[in-house]
Order: structure tokens, then sequence, then C-alpha cells
């Protein structure tokens, strides 16, 4: 978990220093496949090629991770202003006389500072709109030793995530929660929309009661398939359905499944994405078993791997627990899971 300071001093370092970022990320990817790749070759004696192979195939692609790590650092657009600043001032170099050029350069200049602070203070120092206590409510972060390296991580496994919500005693809640890009709708009418792709007691962190039916619940949000159920922004119900209240019960199309509306959020309601706000959200156990095929057609429960990292997890501190009791309990609830992971794979290194 991470103050903002801490958050701040990690996007300035994304900004500037990107290479040493991606170096990170490249190095937290190989990882991960050489974890799959030893524990291939010592479950089903596969060559090291072979299993290999295997184990990217299972990571689900290199380079979509990679551009997911990028937008999530929240400072690409930032690189973007700089490269047409560095265009624009070539070009006045190349024509000094077009003061027209100057005026337009120093409005870009002015505006661009204006975005970034704006979005800085959206960010890094106010809290989500409707957050209950927002300074109870922290994002987790998981860390190792490897080869006497430390890696750390904001994407976990599901199993993880169930690991730390039944071992840990300092929260009131925990969630799941990612966001994608999917097919909204059939035919000519389907869009690609944000879809925040949450666990039920995702809500609960938000003083947002519904404007309309309810969001979903735990046992529509359980391993391992979940029930296909929607919650629709309060945007998207207005210019979808115009608002209507008949919506509750209809099935819309996201991605392969049909889900059931079950609710409409309130006007207002972003969850975590202020500058990308969902236009829905959909149950995490869902989304999962849905992404989590390529893991069943080779045998395995999604649910219950520990090499899958494809969402982020939030919890809230209960009254009166100290930063420091709750990072102490995470860290006991993960060397616990982590044991509990390496005695079903004992060619696991030990944690540092």
């Amino acid at each position: 978990m991470l103050t903002w300071p801490t958050r701040l001093a990690r996007r300035l370092r994304a900004l500037f220093r990107a290479r040493d970022v991606d170096r990170d990320l490249d190095e937290e990817i190989r990882l991960h496949v050489e974890l799959e790749t030893a524990d291939l070759m010592h479950r089903e004696s596969l060559s090291r090629e072979e299993a290999r192979r295997r184990a990217l195939v299972a990571f689900g692609g290199v380079e979509r991770y990679r551009e997911a790590h990028r937008d999530a650092r929240g400072v690409s657009w930032i690189q973007h202003c700089l490269q047409d600043l560095r265009y624009a001032v070539r070009g006045l170099k190349n024509h000094p006389g077009f003061t027209l050029a100057v005026v337009l350069t120093l409005a870009l200049g002015i505006g661009a500072n204006a975005a970034m602070f704006s979005i800085v203070d959206r960010l890094l120092f106010r809290p989500p709109p409707m957050m209950h206590d927002a300074s109870r409510v922290h994002r987790v972060y998981l860390y190792q030793t490897w080869r006497g390296k430390e890696v750390s991580s904001g994407y976990i496994p599901y199993a993880r995530f169930i690991d730390l919500t039944n071992d840990t005693k300092s929260f009131e809640r925990t969630a799941l929660f990612t966001e994608n890009d999917m097919a909204v709708g059939t035919g000519t009418d389907a869009q690609v929309l944000k879809t925040g792709v949450v666990s039920a007691r995702f809500f609960g962190f938000f003083d947002a009661p519904p404007a309309l039916g309810r969001y979903f619940t735990a046992v529509e949000d359980s391993a391992p398939n979940g029930v296909p159920v929607v919650v629709l922004s309060y945007g998207f119900w207005q210019t979808r359905y115009g608002g209507r209240r008949d919506v509750l019960g209809q099935t819309l199309q996201v991605g392969a499944t049909r889900y059931t509306i079950t609710g409409v959020a309130p006007q207002g309601f972003v969850g975590l994405w202020p500058d990308t706000p969902p236009a829905l959200f959909i149950p995490a156990s869902v989304r999962g078993a849905e992404d989590g095929a390529f893991l069943s057609a080779q045998g395995k429960e999604w649910w219950r791997v520990y090499t899958w990292t494809w969402a982020s997890v939030m919890v809230q501190r209960k009254p009166g627990v100290s930063l420091a009791r709750a990072n102490a309990d995470l860290t006991q609830a993960f060397v616990t899971s982590y044991a509990a992971e390496a005695a079903a794979n004992t060619h696991r290194p030990t944690l540092a």
C-alpha cells in the first residue's frame, strides 16, 4: 500500500525514466514466465523449449500486458504533449517569422500545464468521487525478492485475492478491480466501451446507492463462473435506453456473453476511473471465467491458479487500525498464501 507522495514519485519516474520502468516490467514478466516454465518442466517433464512455449501461451500475450501497464502509469498523454511541443519548436526555428506559430505554441504549453495540474490533482490529491472515508482505502502492492532483487506488482491472481481476503482481520472490505475495453451490443449497435470488472464488494467502498435496481451480489460474483449480470452507468442508461425504468431484467451483449441488467449506478458514479468512466460494471468472476478459458483447456482451475495476474486489489481499513498494523496483517497473509502455493509446487523458491 502506497501513500500519495510515493505514487507521485512513481508517476514522475514513469515519465522521466520510462526506459527503466519498461526494463522493470520486462523483468517482472520474465520472472513470471520463468516460474511457469520451471513449473511445467517439473510437473510434466517437458523440455525447456516446450515448457517456455506453453508458459508464454498461458501468460496470454506479453505485449498486451506491456500496453496495459503503460496505460496504468497515467502519463502517456504527457509524453504525447512533449512530442508535439518538440515538433512545434522545430517548426519555429525553420519559420521564425510566423508569430502566430509562437502564440499557438505558448497556448499549447499553458493548456498542457493546466491539464497536467488538473489530472494530477484528480489522480493523486483528490479521492475518487463518492468514495466513503477515502483515508482508510488503499490499493495493495505485493513485493517479492527474486535473485537478490525486489520485484513489486499491483496485479494479483484471483487465488491470491481470496487468500488475502480470508486471512486478514484488519479490513472492513476488500475488492478486486480492473478495467477493460469490451464490445457492447450486437450488429450495427455494437460499441467498444470501457467496462469496470469488479468484485461484488467494490460498490461498498462508495456512498453511491443505485439510481435504479440493485448492484450484483457476492453470490452472483462467486467462482468458478459467477452469474452474468451487469450494472449500467447512469450516462449509458440515459444515452442507450433513454432513462427507461423497464430496463431492469433486459439482456445486453458484453463481449461474448449476454448479461442481465440488474441496476443503474447513480449519476456521477465513476468508480476508480474519473478520467475514463466505465459505461457498465460486470462481476469479476464472470470475466475471470471467460478470460481464463485457456487455463481450463489445460485442465487448470482459473480461480486457483497463482501465476495468472490480471486484476488489482483495494482494501479499506477498519476504524482504529493503523497503516503499520494493516501492512503487517497483509504481509502475514501473503506469507501464508505463498506457503500454500509452494506446498503444491515444491520447486518454487522461498521468500527472502
